[in-house]
């Protein structure tokens, strides 16, 4: 990593969050700076990419809705046991 790339990962991620922020779209700025290393890695070939580490950010953003669905599910199911 070296400045020019620090400074494109950060504006990638900033226009990308400027952008959704103007259409009102509700994002994660840490994803749009893991995407915007990810392409900045892939611009400098394949090797500097750690593919198994980004493989578990994927996997744990798509596990992350259904699993916070079902326990807030739970939590209300629970709450209005109680009541």
């Amino acid at each position: 990593m070296n400045p020019a790339s620090g400074f494109t990962i950060e504006f990638g991620a900033a226009l990308t969050s400027l952008l959704a922020s103007k259409f009102a779209l509700p994002i994660s700025t840490t994803h749009c700076l893991i995407g915007s290393v990810v392409a900045v890695g892939s611009f400098r070939g394949k090797e500097p990419i750690q593919w198994k580490i980004l493989r578990n950010i994927v996997i744990s953003w798509v596990i992350t809705i259904p699993i916070s669905g079902i326990a807030s599910a739970l939590i209300m199911f629970v709450l209005k046991m109680t009541n």
